[in-house]
């Protein structure tokens, strides 16, 4: 576990020593001496946003996606659409930082909802075109997450 979160934060531009916890020489650590594991952080980070989003763990609820909207969004880097919602989990609001996970409840990534769960709902599986009708409003654009405000896992 401690080299996954190693990996993770590597990821996002940060980088991680690994040494001993009861007497960490931190003086030695910033003076770049040998005293544990350093996991160099990766050149190509994300934004600031989009790291802040990754670390926060405050998720809110789950979004439930189909294979489709999965492969979307891990090789394509789109939007997350209604059309490739299967369902929610638990309660949040427009402006949350929710979960989003494929059919196997595999968590892959996480994001800032443009969506309540309960409007979610109203349009989950449809065309981007029926936001309005099923809503009455479109102000909110027709990405229930937009890959800017999204980070895939």
């Amino acid at each position: 576990s401690k080299l996954t979160a190693a990996r993770r934060s590597a990821q996002m531009g940060t980088g991680v020593v690994i040494c001993d916890g009861y007497q960490p020489n931190l003086a030695a650590i910033l003076e770049g001496e040998d005293v544990g594991t350093f996991i160099r952080p990766e050149k190509k980070y994300e934004k600031k946003r989009k790291r802040w989003i990754f670390f926060n763990h405050k998720i809110k609820g789950r979004i439930i996606i189909d294979a489709g909207a999965a492969n979307a969004l891990l090789t394509q880097s789109r939007s997350l659409l209604p059309g490739g919602v299967l369902g929610t989990e638990g309660y949040f609001e427009k402006g949350h930082i929710v979960g989003i996970y494929n059919e196997d409840e595999e968590l892959i990534g996480k994001g800032i909802t443009n969506y309540g769960n309960l409007e979610i709902e109203q349009i989950k599986g449809q065309h981007t075109d029926l936001i309005k009708t099923e809503l009455g409003c479109s102000s909110r654009g027709s990405e229930i997450i937009h890959r800017d405000n999204m980070i895939v896992i």
